[in-house]
């Protein structure tokens, strides 16, 4: 082999490992970025919950408090 192709290998693997790499890249931030959803989601889910009990709760010591 020549240095020329031996140069020209070694740009071709130095894109292919920059493509490889972007794209590794863009799945991980959509893996966070799913991650970082559904925690959210979870997240809104306990607090309206947590709302919700202490509302009835409010409204059973309101309704014993009438009796």
């Amino acid at each position: 082999m020549s240095p020329d192709w031996i140069s020209a290998l070694a740009n071709l693997m130095t894109g292919l490992a920059a493509v490889v790499a972007g794209w590794a890249g863009v799945r991980g931030l959509n893996a966070w970025r799913t991650e970082m959803v559904g925690r959210r989601k979870t997240e809104l889910a306990e607090e309206v919950l947590a709302r919700k009990i202490h509302g009835r709760l409010a409204d059973v010591e309101q309704t014993v408090e009438m009796t």
